[in-house]
């Protein structure tokens, strides 16, 4: 059986770019040639619960693997991304929330689209230090500050 090529998987910094990270998963059999694109929303910690402010959202871009399959990615240049909305901590050092979203083609039968749509809300975080580089992923799990005073 093959490993997972892990430098190709999540949030990662692009070489000689600060503050770009590139995001990217295989997901086999889904691709937005057949009609499911798949997208990145991501927000400042700061920001996800002030309702003004929506997570910023970037498509992500298949490729074929010949060994896994459709491998979608994006770069994203978080200090260099206009404020979702002013006042947005959006650019600055600190944890991010992203999620990935795929979106259902309408022509996709209820049945179908709900497998598709399974889980589609689940949250995973991301840290940038004071000099634009993601911070090092631990896989601890994240609760979020409201959450933390009742666990």
């Amino acid at each position: 059986m093959q490993v997972l090529p892990l430098e190709k998987l999540g949030p990662r910094e692009v070489a000689g770019q600060s503050g770009v990270v590139e995001f990217g998963l295989f997901l086999p059999w889904v691709s937005a040639v057949q009609g499911n694109p798949l997208y990145l929303k991501i927000i400042h910690e700061q920001d996800q619960f002030r309702q003004q402010i929506q997570p910023c959202e970037f498509e992500l871009s298949p490729s074929p693997d010949p060994v896994y399959g459709d491998y979608c990615s994006v770069a994203v240049d978080l200090p260099g991304h206009p404020l979702p909305h002013p006042g947005s901590a959006w650019g600055s050092p600190g944890r991010y929330v992203y999620r990935y979203y795929l979106a259902v083609s309408p022509e996709k039968s209820g049945r179908e689209a709900s497998k598709l749509m399974h889980n589609q809300g689940v949250f995973i975080a991301m840290g940038m230090d004071e000099n634009g580089k993601p911070m090092k992923y631990v896989n601890t799990g994240y609760i979020c500050n409201l959450l933390r005073r009742f666990v």
